[in-house]
């Protein structure tokens, strides 16, 4: 009884001595990512300051501070301190920089900063292996496999926030729903007195301390969370610039030609020979016969969607540089920075695309009401069009799979990562004004078409694509000939 009492009074009393260090260091880790952003000015804003970001500084010199004290309480204690510190710095983060107030307009200001967030961030983390057995006094060798996961917590979350913020009564009902979860009473629950709102990250990470996950992936799952919807929301408002031509093109389609006019009208069409199996009907068996016929189909995708592809292979490349001219960046950050980059660019740049020809698959649905007479396959060129274009957007990006004729019917939305669905759900629009018996001949030599062209420009857009991916892609015009000859 007493060695318990005697620990219950040394965790409060150590904590009463460094509770001050410790909100000293997060007010000072806020002055020092206010002065990064906040200090470069608009037209030369790099990502070269992460030397200024002295996170683990403050905490080593707690550290030394109470290195004289004996007791198997201290590492408590301290690791108790910084997971603290840890969600008042969330809090600072989701409410002075709110990824979900992101301005689309194009003129709205540079998004970089959202950029050096996600860097500032992706380097605490990076440094965060030699520093495990400081912080949380265990070395955890698999924590930097720790990847965030949300999407429980966030459920929760959207239940009962508004605009991306949770107030003090939607956190008691959202709490409820994470108690209910075999969450325990912690010592978090002290700092939730205080919290008037808090955003999503903030509300996780309360979640995963109440469930008593280790502090170590609490740490990284927090960061490395907070770093892709940092650079989600970069990606996001740039692409939402770089896109803009290529959208008011589409909207100011003539989408009440005919297919005759269509082809007329747009460059990039020609009439091309297709060999393709006619099935025979015979009493005895069943047998194909090999006919030949022309057709018109696209053989180069929309100008506009290459200038914004390779608009966005500029933009990963600059992005690159910045973060290869990081201050004091190490390595792994610079490894773990471009990784997010590119995948986070990637899967931003699909769903991009698809709200834009979501949007015009739109109007031509709207042409197709006002006909006043029927026409016949009214729009399938169009949609051949724009088929063409988000396979060779999906090429670009270093995705082979598409060459498979039929690709995208085993796709399962539920499961689908965002950006594939979507994708089937704009494909799947676009099919339905293609006539199926067009499309088993077409499809075929317009997914050719699409490889051949990929084939082209290639090194233009290598940025995006992976080599692996490339390699599989060049491979598929082997095949596409080999069989079509079969």
């Amino acid at each position: 009884m007493f060695e318990v009492l005697f620990g219950v009074a040394f965790r409060k009393r150590t904590r009463d001595l460094v509770q001050t260090s410790f909100e000293t260091a997060v007010e000072a880790m806020k002055q020092e990512v206010q002065t990064c952003i906040h200090t470069v000015s608009e037209s030369s804003r790099r990502l070269d300051r992460l030397s200024c970001i002295r996170f683990y500084d403050f905490f080593d010199s707690i550290h030394t501070k109470v290195a004289g004290l004996k007791s198997k309480e201290l590492q408590r204690v301290l690791m108790e301190e910084y997971i603290r510190s840890l969600f008042k710095f969330v809090l600072f983060l989701e409410a002075q920089y709110s990824y979900h107030s992101i301005q689309m307009d194009i003129n709205s200001p540079d998004s970089s900063y959202f950029l050096l967030l996600a860097n500032i961030l992706t380097g605490i983390v990076s440094e965060f292996p030699s520093r495990v057995v400081s912080l949380f006094g265990e070395q955890t060798e698999d924590v930097m496999q720790t990847k965030s996961i949300v999407a429980m917590d966030q459920a929760i979350f959207e239940r009962y926030a508004e605009q991306g913020s949770m107030t003090a009564s939607g956190l008691v009902k959202a709490l409820e729903e994470v108690d209910s979860m075999q969450a325990t009473i912690s010592f978090i629950d002290e700092e939730l007195d205080a919290v008037r709102s808090l955003g999503l990250f903030g509300f996780h990470l309360v979640a995963l301390v109440k469930r008593g996950e280790s502090y170590p992936v609490v740490f990284v799952r927090i960061f490395r969370g907070l770093a892709v919807k940092y650079c989600e929301a970069w990606a996001k408002q740039l692409l939402q610039q770089k896109i803009q031509p290529l959208k008011e093109i589409l909207q100011v389609e003539h989408y009440d030609q005919t297919n005759e006019e269509w082809i007329v009208s747009h460059e990039g069409w020609s009439e091309q020979v297709i060999e393709h199996d006619f099935p025979i009907d015979d009493e005895e068996e069943e047998d194909e016969e090999m006919v030949t016929e022309k057709a018109w189909l696209p053989w180069c995708e929309t100008p506009t969607i290459s200038s914004f592809l390779f608009s966005c292979c500029y933009a990963l490349d600059e992005a690159y540089r910045l973060v290869r001219q990081t201050t004091g960046a190490n390595t792994l950050h610079h490894q773990l920075m471009q990784e997010l980059i590119r995948q986070v660019l990637i899967e931003q740049l699909t769903l991009t695309s698809v709200d834009v020809y979501d949007e015009a698959v739109t109007c031509v649905v709207t042409a197709k009401g006002k006909q006043r007479t029927s026409v016949l396959n009214f729009g399938e060129c169009c949609m051949l069009q724009f088929l063409f274009d988000m396979y060779f957007v999906r090429a670009t990006l270093g995705f082979s799979d598409f060459v498979r004729f039929g690709w995208g019917d085993e796709i399962d939305p539920k499961t689908a990562s965002p950006s594939l669905a979507r994708l089937k759900y704009l494909f799947d629009r676009m099919h339905d004004f293609v006539d199926p018996v067009d499309w088993e001949i077409y499809g075929p030599q317009l997914i050719e078409n699409v490889v051949v062209q990929f084939r082209k420009s290639r090194l233009l857009f290598s940025s995006l694509s992976q080599a692996s991916d490339i390699n599989e892609i060049s491979k598929c015009i082997f095949f596409l000939y080999y069989f079509s000859f079969l």
